[in-house]
């Protein structure tokens, strides 16, 4: 189920670390998921979702002289705030400003490139160097692209894999918010309270106070009640534009990550694109390709 092979073409020192996402390779497009490191599990979680763990990774052996620079792009003021953590453990300056596509055509030969766009907000410890691995022991891999949450149409793939779980925003404004360090783990909420016939109309607007939250439905045959069982393999459409749609997805790898559980992303094989639209939000490419393309 491995990619290796011998690596076949030059390799230059690599130049940033950044904590890193579930692995994706795109060939033409390819793709594909690696799980990450072991995370503590304060609840029985297993138990209830039946949730599966994957023994840790052996760690990647950095090849000699590969050498990788982070790539991010300025799209949106709205985002700037998102970027800032990656743009300040890079450790080169700007490539260039006020350039749009034609920053494509100032890449350095000889680099692999990571490019991260301006929304991206976690990325787990072996992405990156599973993503450009996969690009340095294949070549003819044109992009290998990361196996990014609430991107369509790997949402439609999570789903029909067992990654996504049944979860529906709370039904009245709690009395009491914390802003506890593990505030962010659905365990520290309970499940989800209400009648089992419920179902949530993908184009209802939120809860009307704010920073509501999504609680866990203990039975997971409720799924097919809640929006993501209106996902579809697009790129627009609903599985874009519907915010409950989104928020399941967040809140399951929030799920994950507690339990250990990001193998339930994994693709058994590399995923081929044979030319359909996927997004390319964080991604690696080889400078050469880009520039003889």
């Amino acid at each position: 189920m491995g990619f290796i092979r011998p690596f076949m073409i030059r390799h230059k020192p690599l130049q940033i670390a950044i904590a890193a996402t579930c692995f994706l390779t795109l060939a033409g497009f390819l793709l594909r998921f690696q799980t990450c490191p072991s995370l503590p599990i304060p609840w029985k979680g297993t138990e209830v979702m039946g949730l599966t763990k994957a023994p840790p990774l052996k760690p990647l052996a950095k090849p000699e002289g590969v050498i990788v620079s982070g790539f991010v792009f300025y799209g949106r003021k709205s985002r700037v705030s998102s970027m800032r953590c990656y743009l300040e453990i890079i450790p080169e300056k700007p490539l260039s400003t006020y350039t749009y596509y034609k920053a494509w055509k100032l890449l350095e030969r000889g680099k692999y490139y990571v490019k991260i766009d301006d929304d991206i907000l976690w990325i787990d410890d072996n992405a990156i160097p599973n993503l450009v691995t996969r690009k340095v022991d294949y070549p003819e891999d044109f992009v290998v692209s990361g196996n990014i949450i609430n991107n369509p149409p790997l949402g439609f793939m999570h789903f029909r894999i067992g990654a996504l779980h049944p979860c529906f925003p709370e039904s009245e404004q709690p009395s009491q918010v914390t802003c506890g360090a593990d505030y962010w783990k659905p365990s520290r909420h309970g499940f989800w309270d209400g009648p089992k016939n419920f179902t949530l109309d993908i184009e209802k607007p939120p809860p009307a106070w704010p920073q509501h939250r999504w609680l866990r439905v203990q039975e997971d045959t409720m799924i097919y009640q809640t929006p993501i069982n209106k996902l579809k393999y697009e790129v627009w459409g609903s599985s874009y534009q519907a915010w409950s749609i989104a928020a399941q997805m967040h809140y399951s790898l929030l799920e994950n990550i507690e339990n250990n559980a990001l193998d339930l992303y994994k693709f058994e094989k590399p995923w081929t694109m044979y030319g359909d639209r996927i997004r390319i939000n964080f991604m690696c490419i080889y400078a050469d390709d880009i520039l003889d393309t």
